[in-house]
């Protein structure tokens, strides 16, 4: 009897792939629905969960959704098209079986990509576990199940699809031409219509044209090195010859003794740095925020490249990605990415920058990764975990061996910009051990400063090899080398290297005055003889006319963790300030903090400032310089009146 049922339900499940229907009506609309809700479902996922996403404007997400959807479907459609049109043409019943069943594996696999990241949100929410975390066997499991399931959802469509097909069965043709003409019609406006002023209207809209004086522009190396502390380094007298040969060049070098970072983080930062803007200007400074409008357009690698540069940037695609932070025309390569390797990301980002880009973007990589994981085909990264515990070594020196690789073979300037990682921590992994020698690095623990010591000493080593094969090369003297920091050691308001050795060591000298990453940019230009645009806020070291200005920093909120996973937490983004939570001004060598969430500030002196200093502010002073800072850049500070008028600042 049990085998009698087993043998009745197999043949059951049989039934409508043995006769399948043809019915392009039904294959359209069962396909296009299942996309519709497959961008659905990614779209509450990502848009509901704790990010800066929560705070832009519903129709922007709507858009977002809406052009997501119109493009899946669309993408479907092309590739339902040619069993379509094979079914008109050749009407064989039997040809036609086999048409409708091939056609039937694109809603079922879709469907089943839809279960399985559901499958994974689940458990990686609820349990802390899920396929980022598998290895070995497990990690195939997964594979197993995933083909499991789009064969069972491929079955049961079809019988679906069966239903579907009769139902539309009864429509008339005509009806059927219009259900089917709406579906691809809406789907083209929903995905055309934000691409239509996107196409060129910015794409150069902030260029620059060739007039700059020099016929051979130099290679621009900007190296930055994550999280080092000038006081850390031997620049200056310090009890640890951690950069030995850093001090070496400086004498050939225009070294800056009170360089400061104008955010907390490198996302911050390094966008900071690059397009010479603030990031209360930006508004950049979290890991998910992302350049919008014509900020994405206005940044130094735009302005190289229209000069002939061939931009590549050598960092990490999960910390530090220009792409992912939406700087448009910016990068030819980065991080391993080009418009040759991957021209439906760089197509994408064209004609869909800022939001749509950015959900786009997110959803192929989530499947995507997941994908070559499951299948062995590549190994799926936890971004938390290279960001928050540098589990293993990063890829530094394989970036180093890439960049003379591309400088050997360019016919153009290159502009590189290459960030180190070694220096990020928490735990730390150099080649050799001299700070740290006789401890093993498996049991870092109080000792960890000493290895975060050896870590600066190998990018040392790494700047000097760099160096060496320059001159080795005869390239030395036509390339213009930076080294920075892209901020502090557990962020603190502490000072950063920063050296820059120009072609043929011109400008050599030191500086005193306090300078910050955003003057990097305007310096570059400078000595390239192109005019800085309006739109930097930096100065150039290079001028004569270089005013000290107080130093500005933006952090984002305090944040906790997660007693079980150990996950950092941060608060929701909320106006007036959003992910802001704290803001930082540098006057000389003192240093004020105003939390914006708690509504309080606190101060303090630079540890070991290097010049001697003599303008003082008071808090109420350093408040009314932050408040003119947040006000140039359109926040509403109404909300910081009361603590100006505790502080004296402000008359109620």
């Amino acid at each position: 009897m049990p085998t009698r049922k087993k043998n009745s339900s197999i043949k059951e499940l049989l039934r409508p792939v043995m006769r399948p229907a043809w019915s392009p009506t039904s294959l359209v609309v069962l396909t296009s629905a299942i996309a519709a809700l497959y961008i659905l479902m990614e779209w509450i996922f990502l848009f509901t969960r704790p990010s800066f996403l929560q705070t832009i404007a519903f129709s922007q997400k709507f858009q977002a959704l809406s052009t997501a959807s119109g493009l899946l479907v669309l993408a479907c459609g092309l590739a339902l098209l040619p069993f379509l049109a094979c079914g008109q043409v050749f009407k064989q019943a039997a040809f036609r079986k086999i048409l409708a069943l091939t056609a039937m594996l694109l809603p079922a696999f879709l469907l089943a990509a839809l279960a399985l990241l559901l499958l994974d949100n689940f458990t990686y929410t609820v349990f802390h576990f899920g396929i980022v975390s598998t290895r070995d066997w497990l990690r195939g499991l997964y594979g197993v199940l995933f083909t499991l399931l789009v064969v069972y959802l491929f079955f049961k469509l079809v019988a679906f699809h069966h239903l579907l097909a009769a139902f539309f069965s009864r429509w008339k043709p005509a009806h059927r031409l219009i259900l089917v003409s709406s579906i691809f019609l809406l789907s083209l406006a929903s995905a055309g219509i934000p691409a239509l002023p996107m196409g060129n209207q910015l794409l150069g809209s902030n260029r620059f044209r060739p007039a700059g004086s020099r016929s051979i522009p130099p290679d621009i190396l900007l190296i930055t090195v994550d999280g080092v502390n000038a006081e850390y380094t031997s620049l200056d007298a310090y009890e640890r010859d951690t950069t030995p040969f850093l001090r070496a060049i400086s004498a050939e070098s225009l070294r800056a003794r009170n360089a400061f970072s104008n955010a907390q983080g490198t996302i911050g930062s390094i966008t900071t740095l690059l397009t010479g803007k603030y990031p209360m200007d930006t508004r950049v400074i979290y890991s998910s925020d992302l350049l919008q409008g014509e900020d994405a357009y206005q940044h130094l690698p735009e302005i190289l490249e229209d000069y002939g540069y061939y931009t590549v940037q050598l960092s990490n695609p999960v910390y530090a990605d220009a792409y992912k932070t939406n700087f448009q025309n910016a990068f030819k390569e980065s991080n391993g990415r080009s418009a040759d390797q991957q021209p439906l990301a760089f197509t994408l980002a064209r004609f869909y920058p800022g939001i749509n880009y950015l959900f786009q973007q997110e959803m192929i990589d989530r499947f995507s990764d997941r994908l070559g994981h499951i299948y062995f085909l590549s190994d799926m990264a936890n971004p938390y975990e290279q960001v928050t515990e540098a589990a293993v070594k990063f890829n530094d020196w394989e970036k180093i061996d890439y960049l003379f690789r591309l400088l050997e073979e360019s016919s153009q300037p290159v502009f590189a910009h290459l960030h180190w990682m070694g220096t990020h921590g928490p735990r730390y992994f150099p080649d050799k051990q001299v700070f740290s020698a006789g401890i093993s690095v498996d049991e870092q623990g109080i000792n960890n400063q000493l290895f975060y010591y050896d870590a600066i000493l190998e990018f040392d080593q790494a700047f000097e090899e760099i160096y060496a094969r320059l001159e080795k090369s005869n390239q030395l003297e036509n390339t213009l080398l930076v080294v920075t920091s892209d901020h502090s050691q557990k962020w603190t308001n502490s000072r950063l290297p920063l050296l820059i050795r120009f072609p043929r060591a011109e400008h050599q000298g030191v500086l005193d005055q306090n300078v910050s990453t955003v003057d990097i940019a305007p310096t570059l230009l400078d000595y390239l003889g192109i005019k800085t645009p309006k739109w930097m806020a930096g100065q150039s070291l290079l001028s004569p006319s270089f005013i000290e200005r107080p130093i500005f920093t933006a952090r984002i909120p305090k944040s906790s963790k997660d007693p079980l996973t150990g996950k950092v937490i941060y608060p929701e983004s909320e106006p007036p300030f959003y992910q802001f939570g704290r803001i930082s001004v540098i006057v000389c060598d003192q240093w004020y903090d105003l939390d914006l969430v708690e509504m309080s500030m606190t101060h303090g002196n630079v540890t070991a400032y290097a010049t001697p200093c003599s303008a003082q502010i008071n808090e109420s002073q350093a408040l009314e310089l932050i408040t003119q800072h947040m006000q140039r850049y359109d926040f509403d500070t109404d909300t910081l009146l009361p603590l100006r008028v505790r502080l004296g600042g402000e008359h109620p």
